[in-house]
Formats: C-alpha cells, structure tokens, sequence
C-alpha cells in the first residue's frame, strides 16, 4: 500500500495528528515514513537542481554585466580620442585659414 502524501498545514491540531498515528499499525507507520523519505529526497533534488540553474543564470548575467561595462568603457575612450582628433583638426584648420589669409 502506497501513502499519498497531502499537504500538511503548518497550523495543524499536533495532538489530533499524534492520535491519528497511535492508531495506524507499524507497517502503515513504516509506509508513509518511506513515502515521506522517498517525498523528501525528490525535494531536495529538485532544490539543487534550481539553485544551480540560478547560479548558471547568475554567473551569465555578471559576464554580460562585465561585458557591456568593458563595451561602454571602449567607447568612452573612442569617444575621447574622436573628440581629440577633431580638436586637433579644427586647430590645424584654424591655421590654414589664418595662414592663407
């Protein structure tokens, strides 16, 4: 015979449960422990499981972080170097203007 596990309520009536089992012999007894062992392992497996999917999820995450910050960084110094070149320019430029004037 095989226990079907209900959700318990965390509330429950402990002395109601505690004579409900008092009532069930030992083989009923050793079923629904074997049930619950067997309830609670599958848990736990599924626990792991999502904690390491969230770790792989995370670990991504922070590379594309790392990712876009160096990308961003990149820019700014093109950005800086573009505005350099074009001070640059503009001063030679400046000169060309005053030279051929």
């Amino acid at each position: 015979m095989l226990f079907k596990i209900r959700t318990i309520d965390l509330n429950r009536d402990i002395s109601r449960a505690r004579q409900r089992h008092l009532r069930l012999s030992k083989t009923e007894l050793v079923e629904r422990i074997l049930t619950l062992e067997q309830g609670f392992a599958l848990q736990e497996e599924h626990w792991l499981c999502l904690n390491d999917d969230l770790l792989h999820w995370r670990l991504r995450a922070e590379k594309a972080e790392a990712l876009a910050e160096n990308m961003k960084n990149t820019l700014s110094i093109k950005d800086a170097q573009i505005h350099r070149l074009r001070s640059q320019l503009n001063g030679v430029l400046s000169t060309d203007n005053i030279r051929s004037q």
